[in-house]
């Protein structure tokens, strides 16, 4: 990462936390949707509407961060999350066999 400017550097930084918080966002309605009656630390005081709207808006900002991306913080991206999933399920194959549930 040290041969990339420090605006590239920046701009994949925030293209990785708008993934993250997109799948923050998306995790959130569908547990509003899917299991309403679930026990949480905290309960949102508003609809399944509310909440959708409440989400709308930032979701909108992160994709308008991701699309003004160019093709090097796509690519980094791109690496960062193939190393990081790949990195994860040879972790988890790892536990399965060492568990014998494989």
């Amino acid at each position: 990462m040290s041969f990339f400017s420090f605006d590239i550097i920046v701009a994949a930084a925030n293209f990785l936390y708008s993934l993250g918080m997109l799948l923050k966002f998306a995790a959130f309605v569908w547990l509003c949707v899917k299991q309403p009656g679930l026990t949480r630390p905290y309960r949102v005081p508003a609809r399944l509407s509310a909440a959708v709207v409440l989400c709308l808006v930032p979701s909108a900002f992160l994709v308008f961060v991701m699309a003004i991306a160019g093709w090097k913080v796509y690519a980094i991206s791109a690496a960062f999350t193939a190393a990081c999933a790949g990195s994860c399920s040879l972790l988890f194959s790892l536990f399965l066999s060492v568990c014998n549930w494989l």
